[in-house]
């Protein structure tokens, strides 16, 4: 990315641990985390840092970025059971974070999409994170995904001590870094920053163009990634972590010779030995000879029910 300044941002809950901390002690505080991450030796499961701010066991007291990684700042409450999230605001908060519409949320659940806007964004508050579920901190996606999924997931885990307080700095590496080479420079940049959860007024500030240009780009992103929206995006680079394929977007559409007719296309799979999904790949396989014959047979039987007959 071009910007390397550290994106440091300080959680309103702060006030919950001390009350006389101010800018110059923030930026302390970002120094000190930032170092701590980079040196840390030790790994902790996410699922275990979700449960733990879930149950009110700690607050997020600030998110950082770094060209390479990515983390939370932690500090105990000790109150655990005044900021705990539960029941359906905590079903409602891991379905958001993982990924799921809120639309399709409300549908699920039979109720209203702002009633599920509300409820994902009061328990985000509770684990001392303000602003729009849709912009979540990557290693809360992380860490709720690793948790709803029981997958042992591990992240870098450090200390520190700042002002008498002894604060826990969870990180793990920046999830758009997989993107470098693929993407051109300037969308990278983008991507960069709508990891990092700003806005298209503060990327378009921070890249000195309109903000259209910067939507166009992102809308570029999205269709070259074939993805639907940020969520997605950063669900999608956590699979390139594990070695998922990156399925990139034909730029131009297929020759005409390899369109197969819909209702034909399985049996020229079957003729083929092709057993992928095109849909993932961005690829449609060429069928052989013999499953050309196969689908014009199959156009022909279908020609009497009213389709299409094939010419």
């Amino acid at each position: 990315m071009a910007d390397i300044t550290p994106f440091f941002q300080i959680s309103d809950s702060r006030f919950r641990v001390v009350q006389e901390w101010r800018s110059e002690n923030d930026r302390e505080l970002m120094h000190a985390a930032l170092r701590a991450d980079e040196q840390s030796v030790s790994e902790i499961d996410l699922a275990l840092t979700w449960r733990e701010l879930v149950l009110g066991l700690s607050v997020v007291i600030g998110t950082f970025f770094s060209t390479e990684r990515c983390g939370l700042v932690l500090a105990p409450t000790g109150v655990p059971s005044e900021h705990a999230v539960s029941g359906r605001r905590l079903d409602i908060c891991e379905s958001v974070l993982c990924g799921d519409g809120q639309n399709c949320i409300a549908i699920d659940m039979k109720l209203a999409a702002s009633t599920v806007a509300l409820n994902a964004r009061l328990a985000l508050q509770s684990l001392g994170v303000s602003g729009r579920p849709s912009r979540a901190h990557p290693l809360l996606m992380r860490s709720a995904l690793a948790s709803k999924n029981h997958q042992l997931v591990a992240g870098s885990r450090s200390h520190l001590t700042h002002d008498g307080i002894d604060l826990q700095v969870v990180g793990i590496p920046r999830p758009d870094r997989c993107l470098n080479g693929v993407l051109p420079s300037a969308e990278l940049e983008v991507v960069g920053y709508l990891v990092e959860g700003r806005c298209y007024a503060e990327i378009a500030k921070r890249r000195g163009t309109s903000e259209r240009t910067i939507a166009n780009q992102i809308a570029a992103v999205f269709r070259r990634l074939k993805v639907s929206g940020r969520s997605e995006l950063i669900l999608r680079l956590f699979a390139l972590e594990r070695g998922a394929t990156l399925p990139m977007a034909a730029d131009s559409a297929p020759p005409p010779s390899t369109v197969r007719h819909p209702q034909t296309q399985a049996h020229a799979h079957q003729a083929s030995g092709f057993h992928g999904d095109s849909r993932s790949s961005g690829i449609r396989p060429v069928a052989s000879p013999q499953a050309r014959a196969a689908d014009s047979a199959g156009c022909r039987a279908t020609g009497a029910s009213g389709e299409v007959v094939a010419g």
